[in-house]
């Protein structure tokens, strides 16, 4: 099984993190499963998903990267960013499963407790998630968004590298306190660079919440979409939301994605 994990950013500029995922995958799956991770463009900033039109920009090249994947013959696709970008459409437009980290791990989160807390390293960050969260009509099962005290960005959590300062675990353990103050029975880090620096840290919280390691979720999910397509048939509905064109309307829509032979359904 080969699965093509895609980050939001542009990893040379993030190798501490690149690293980590790669180790941290190869830990995960299963012996006879690959991660193959990939960045974005060296034009992509860290910072772009706080700019809604350079986001909306850069959604072209990871649609880009899921055809390829498919096209490659990969089994799956992860999106390994928190804001799950172009996940309805990545969907709409290959057969393999594509998933989100997001969504995928407050869905399973759900599994082990009635209520969730995010736990964000930046405001900006706590309210896209509650976005999210609402368009996805889960706001119900989220008990608490909690930023980090002081707030991080991904590349301060870069340049910590592989020191675990008393004060970044600190502020984690009182974001966790926090979002079980609030009332949440399962807490998940709402940033990728962040969940794979605690991972790296081996911090698995305190009783009495369970803390998701939403990475490592979103990969064991990939790799149990992919047995179910396979043992159950199971697709993606072409019915409404992830509608697919197919036959002559594939024809006619071939020139957006700069071909005339765009796959059919």
């Amino acid at each position: 099984m080969r699965i093509w994990h895609q980050s939001f950013a542009d990893l040379k500029t993030l190798p501490i993190y690149a690293d980590r995922l790669g180790l941290h995958a190869s830990q995960i799956v299963a012996s006879e499963t690959r991660v193959d991770v990939h960045g974005m463009p060296a034009t992509a900033p860290t910072s772009a998903v706080r700019y809604p039109f350079v986001e909306y920009v850069m959604h072209k090249a990871i649609l880009d990267a899921v055809s390829d994947a498919e096209r490659m013959g990969y089994d799956a696709v992860t999106l390994g960013c928190f804001n799950d970008p172009v996940l309805r459409e990545a969907r709409s437009l290959v057969d393999i499963p594509v998933l989100g980290l997001a969504e995928t791990a407050i869905l399973v989160g759900c599994f082990y407790g009635r209520r969730l807390g995010l736990v964000t390293t930046c405001a900006s960050e706590a309210e896209a998630a509650r976005e999210l969260v609402e368009g996805y009509g889960l706001s119900a099962r989220v008990a608490a968004y909690v930023t980090l005290a002081p707030e991080y960005s991904e590349d301060d959590l870069e340049e910590i590298g592989d020191s675990w300062p008393e004060s970044l675990l600190d502020s984690v353990e009182r974001a966790y306190s926090r979002c079980i103050g609030l009332g949440a029975e399962v807490v998940i880090p709402a940033e990728g660079v962040l969940n794979e620096w605690l991972v790296a840290a081996r911090w698995e919280g305190l009783e009495p919440a369970a803390l998701v390691d939403a990475m490592g979720l979103l990969w064991k999910q990939a790799e149990a979409m992919v047995d179910q397509r396979k043992s159950l048939n199971m697709t993606v509905s072409r019915q409404r939301y992830y509608r697919k064109p197919a036959g002559r309307e594939a024809e006619q829509f071939g020139m957006l994605f700069g071909s005339a032979d765009v796959p059919a359904h």
